[in-house]
């Protein structure tokens, strides 16, 4: 509906807008030399039956490294991804946020919507509220 389409439309901006203001605040803060990306998810983040090279983690550190490098800041991206062995799922890996990627994290990606059916709100709202207890409050 178009109603769905400018609701769509606004989010887009809102998370554009914050994505740009978390890099331009680390890019212009004189005491950072590093920017980290973590994140959690399935084998998928974890980029399992894929050469480590080629999983999503190592893609983004190539692509994005040289625009922060060219700024004198270095980009650390963290792989948390889960094989799902230990039981771990959208439900219950965002209480372990703190510990599975660095507590001074600038930004948190999440990447468990190939497995969620039902109630993943949830789980999202719960990774948003650990993310703002972290010493940056890193944009989800």
């Amino acid at each position: 509906t178009p109603e769905q389409i400018q609701q769509h439309k606004h989010y887009s901006k809102q998370r554009t807008t914050k994505l740009i203001t978390t890099m331009a605040q680390a890019l212009l803060n004189p005491l950072q030399d590093d920017f980290k990306i973590g994140t959690i998810g399935s084998s998928v983040a974890a980029g399992h039956d894929n050469c480590h090279y080629d999983s999503y983690e190592s893609q983004l550190q190539r692509t994005l490294s040289s625009i922060f490098q060219s700024a004198g800041m270095n980009l650390i991206v963290q792989n948390a991804g889960e094989g799902g062995g230990c039981g771990d799922t959208h439900e219950n890996q965002v209480f372990c946020i703190t510990h599975n990627v660095s507590p001074d994290v600038d930004i948190i990606h999440y990447s468990w919507t190939y497995f969620e059916h039902g109630g993943a709100e949830k789980a999202r709202e719960s990774l948003i509220r650990w993310g703002q207890q972290m010493p940056k409050r890193p944009m989800v």
